[in-house]
């Protein structure tokens, strides 16, 4: 499978070796737009935007904010009804005010991503659906001022006689959700991030250690469980330290809570364990 930096390259025609190559992402410029998505473990889903220019920036009160102009992705976006483009936006969830995007700008081979947030609501999409079935305008505020430059100059971000391509990029992730995390990332010592021994390994986490929670390692610590066992049940308190306490508490809770055998693992592993992933 091609890795991300060449299906971004064979979406603009040409391969690293020069070769031309299918790829997902060509054939979604070829239908101007849609949902992509790759297979395998790291597998990603976005929308995709195509034919992405410039339609006029703003000084807003806060910042510059910059209009660009895209393809409508296929189905009701497109429809021949006015009213009914109008109404797809005014309901979608795609390219949501809020939310994080990316604009590729593709040229001759060299690639250049820029992070911005959506300012415009489904109305205002919606209004901008009215006049062109197949184009729409949305208004984003970019992080990076070398966009906010282009904008004001007008550049023409999509032009492939020239082999430019540029493409906008949302998989529906509000920005504020994100914030707090990324603001402590630039403020926090790099030795200092919490759970940093797992969060900024490479490789697998096969095979290293996770030691119980601090406060559980206290003199005395237990955990008391017997709120999740059925009438007429006991267990033993945990004792996270203990590796026969936490396998017999394990059994006790499987056999006599109201849990079931995935809840009742996943109560023990969380309790135990500095850090734990649980789906459910």
């Amino acid at each position: 499978m091609l890795s991300d930096i060449d299906d971004i390259r064979a979406a603009a025609g040409r391969r690293r070796d020069g070769r031309d190559v299918p790829s997902v992402l060509a054939n979604l410029l070829k239908l101007k737009g849609g949902s992509y998505q790759s297979s395998g473990e790291d597998s990603v889903f976005f929308h995709l935007y195509t034919d992405v220019q410039f339609h006029e920036a703003k000084a807003e009160r806060r910042n510059l904010t910059v209009g660009l102009r895209i393809d409508a992705p296929p189905g009701m976006a497109r429809d021949g009804s006015v009213q009914k483009r109008t109404e797809y936006w005014k309901h979608s969830r795609r390219l949501s005010s809020g939310g994080l995007v990316a604009l590729i700008v593709s040229e001759h081979g060299n690639h250049q991503v820029f992070l911005g947030t959506i300012l415009s609501n489904g109305e205002e999409i919606g209004e901008s659906a009215k006049a062109n079935a197949n184009r729409i305008v949305v208004r984003v505020s970019f992080f990076d001022a070398e966009i906010e430059l282009k904008a004001l100059r007008n550049d023409a971000l999509h032009d492939p006689p020239k082999h430019k391509y540029a493409f906008l990029i949302d998989n529906s992730v509000l920005f504020e959700s994100a914030r707090p995390f990324l603001e402590t990332l630039q403020s926090v010592e790099p030795m200092s991030i919490p759970f940093g021994d797992y969060i900024a390994r490479e490789g697998s986490l096969v095979g290293i250690e996770v030691p119980p929670p601090r406060y559980s390692c206290a003199p005395g610590f237990r955990f008391n469980l017997s709120c999740l066992m059925n009438e007429g049940m006991n267990v033993q308190s945990l004792n996270t330290q203990d590796a026969n306490s936490i396998a017999q508490v394990r059994q006790e809770l499987i056999a006599g809570s109201y849990l079931d055998r995935s809840q009742a693992e996943s109560v023990v592993d969380a309790l135990s364990r500095q850090i734990s992933l649980i789906q459910g």
